[in-house]
């Protein structure tokens, strides 16, 4: 599979999320390296996808060795938005603010999903 990579940048928030699609995981770990400026250890098997976050900045990576399904750009989509929620100060989800996050998260899968299917 041939190496693409995209930029989505997020109007109300004002963060990118860098996306990955092909490559071995060490060449995602050197791309993530090389976008955010830091290093990344990784514990564990990556077979579906990964995010990479820097921990003092709202813009991150996503990576996804093949097509991932829908299932699987759910879960890095909702890596990606606890990771920007908190980084902007909002709370962990609670009922009150529950919605911003279905919105992020909605918005996050739809953008995504835009790219790779």
């Amino acid at each position: 599979m041939k190496v693409r990579e995209w930029k989505i940048v997020n109007p109300v928030y004002h963060y990118v999320i860098l996306i990955r699609q092909g490559g071995t995981l060490k060449q995602a770990i050197a791309w993530a390296k090389k976008k955010l400026g830091c290093e990344f250890r990784i514990k564990g098997h990556v077979t579906v996808g990964r995010i990479f976050i820097k921990d003092d900045e709202i813009t991150h990576c996503i990576w996804f060795p093949e097509k991932p399904g829908g299932g699987t750009v759910a879960h890095e989509a909702y890596h990606s938005i606890m990771h920007v929620m908190e980084s902007v100060g909002m709370e962990r989800p609670t009922r009150e603010n529950e919605e911003a996050y279905a919105y992020l998260l909605a918005w996050t899968v739809i953008e995504i999903g835009r790219l790779l299917w």
